[in-house]
């Protein structure tokens, strides 16, 4: 990678990583063209070889970004002692949300990234694909089960919670998209984080009443 790109603008910086993350995570690795690449970074193909080399280097540095981001802004929310799931869900979701703030796709960018097939990624993508197995372990680790009846189980319960975040940052971005500011707009126009933070804390309320477990979800 070309150290040049540190030295943009971060509005530019930004704008690029937003578009690669809109990309790789609609399309996943194998899928993304540079051309697409370049017209969603709002720069030319040259730029990108420019400063990337290659798609491969451009997903690298991606990974690398996001993975800080989630060290950042969700592992430090994550509770140093088991609590309940649903209060630890709400840190995580938080902690994207925060994330999505900057880069609205980050979240589906994280989910592809562990539901790709490894064959399909690039060399070096697999370090970050493990580190995000690890994180998801820690955020397993963090959450005490204890209240959840034995009927749902702490796995089902768990595929719950994971496909409810992620069906819910699709529905956010598809809002934003139909709004017609997809393409080159800022990311409080794309990703309602204010919007997703309350319909967040919303659906941990209706789980943990559903499963019959009450949970520390703040009230809103």
């Amino acid at each position: 990678m070309n150290e040049k790109f540190f030295d943009l603008r971060k509005e530019k910086q930004d704008r690029m990583i937003s578009g690669f993350v809109k990309v790789f995570a609609r399309k996943g690795y194998a899928d993304a063209s540079c051309e697409e690449l370049a017209r969603e970074a709002g720069i030319s193909k040259g730029l990108l070889f420019h400063y990337f080399e290659t798609k491969q280097g451009a997903y690298l540095f991606l990974c690398g970004v996001l993975y800080r981001y989630l060290e950042m802004e969700v592992g430090s929310r994550i509770p140093h002692r088991p609590a309940d799931p649903f209060t630890v869900m709400e840190q995580v979701q938080t902690g994207l949300c925060e994330i999505m703030r900057h880069y609205p796709y980050a979240g589906l960018f994280v989910f592809r990234l562990e539901a790709d097939v490894p064959g399909e990624l690039p060399e070096g993508a697999q370090e970050y694909r493990e580190r995000c197995g690890a994180f998801c372990t820690q955020i397993r680790k963090a959450m005490d089960f204890s209240s959840i009846p034995r009927r749902i189980g702490s796995e089902r319960l768990l595929r719950i919670l994971k496909t409810g975040c992620r069906g819910l940052i699709m529905e956010m971005l598809e809002t934003g998209e139909k709004s017609g500011h997809a393409q080159g707009a800022p990311a409080g126009e794309i990703f309602d984080a204010g919007l997703f933070r309350k319909e967040s804390v919303i659906y941990l309320e209706l789980l943990a009443l559903s499963v019959g477990s009450v949970g520390g979800v703040s009230p809103l």
